[in-house]
């Protein structure tokens, strides 16, 4: 029998769903979008691939969309919206050129091969650019994120219970269970420093009976070739820190280190000036005023959060640091992303 909780909690989706559905059936949220006047919408997607797949290696919550919804989610784009680049972003900001009030940024953090293998090509085939924010420690599968080594030691662990570190006693004894346990850990030791955290995916690991951290399987993240042949096609690439720390559980000093390393090695690998970065996590509270000092300090030109999506002209002029990006989730339907395209998801969650 569902629990209260539960069939709250689904009644709530239901709602929501039909409200976002009703200006989707209508047409109107290209409409609705113009009110704001000229503004920015950013997006933020992640991994592009299909979790059900029996491959399919890390963290299912982080994928954004399947290869076949993200292409459905670009024609939707193309038929209502007008995509722009970094550069118009820029320009706008800078007082060089207007932005229309349908302007919609596509971006990707993190750097995951399947921006490569199955972003990339639906991109290319409308003729769209994105920008792609790597975290340059994780490139050439250096390393692994912690998020995805949890969710592969919850998966793969012989135990089906256990008094677990961050969490005490826990059952696990399900794909399903399993993947919740995962996914608590992972947002309990978001809030840990990363030393702590450290030490804590060590004491995961011990109790599970798994190998710490050491790497992913070949594959899992873009290679610097690929990165470079990203940079001609169709991405723009911008910084996203080396280590993929939260920079506001850093000293000031450790947050530069990490922001201006990344940038460091990616113009080495480019050539050229990296003019964007993007904050890890990306929340409020997860960054600060100083941490965009720091990115005026480094000669960057632009900044983006992960919270909010729409950005209004004055604001983005005074927080250019910070613009806004919505967040896209692989449960989103079509009328859930028109509304996130739309902005709506500013005043309702992201």
């Amino acid at each position: 029998m569902p629990q209260p909780n539960s069939l709250k909690t689904r009644t709530t989706t239901m709602v929501k769903r039909q409200i976002l559905a009703a200006p989707q059936r209508l047409g109107a949220w290209p409409h609705l979008r113009r009110l704001a006047g000229e503004s920015l919408v950013g997006l933020l997607y992640h991994r592009i691939d299909d979790p059900d797949r029996p491959e399919f290696y890390g963290y299912r919550d982080n994928v954004s969309a399947t290869r076949e919804a993200f292409a459905t989610q670009l024609d939707y784009l193309v038929k209502n919206f007008d995509v722009v680049t970094l550069d118009d972003c820029i320009a706008w900001i800078e007082g060089r050129a207007p932005l229309s009030s349908r302007a919609v940024l596509i971006t990707f953090d993190d750097g995951y091969r399947d921006n490569f293998i199955n972003a990339a090509p639906e991109l290319a085939a409308r003729n769209l650019r994105a920008v792609l924010f790597a975290a340059t420690a994780f490139m050439d599968d250096q390393a692994v994120f912690y998020w995805d080594w949890v969710a592969e030691a919850f998966r793969w662990c012989s135990q089906t219970e256990a008094e677990l570190p961050l969490l005490g006693f826990t059952v696990f004894d399900s794909p399903q269970t399993r993947r919740r346990a995962a996914q608590r850990w992972i947002t309990t030791a978001k809030a840990l420093l990363d030393e702590e955290k450290r030490q804590r995916i060590n004491d995961l690991a011990d109790c599970l009976q798994v190998l710490p951290p050491h790497g992913p399987p070949p594959g899992l993240h873009m290679t610097w070739p690929e990165v470079g042949a990203s940079a001609r096609d169709c991405f723009d690439i911008g910084a996203h820190t080396v280590n993929h720390p939260i920079v506001s559980r850093l000293s000031i000093d450790e947050a530069e280190r990490e922001i201006a390393g990344s940038k460091t090695t990616l113009e080495n690998v480019l050539g050229y000036p990296v003019r964007a970065f993007a904050y890890p996590n990306g929340q409020p509270g997860d960054f600060g005023p100083e941490h965009e000092a720091i990115l005026q300090k480094l000669d960057f030109s632009i900044g983006f959060a992960a919270h909010g999506g729409l950005t209004f002209a004055a604001e983005a002029r005074q927080k250019r640091f910070a613009l806004r990006r919505a967040c896209i989730n692989n449960p989103d339907d079509l009328p859930r992303f028109a509304a996130k395209v739309a902005g709506a998801t500013r005043f309702l969650d992201s």
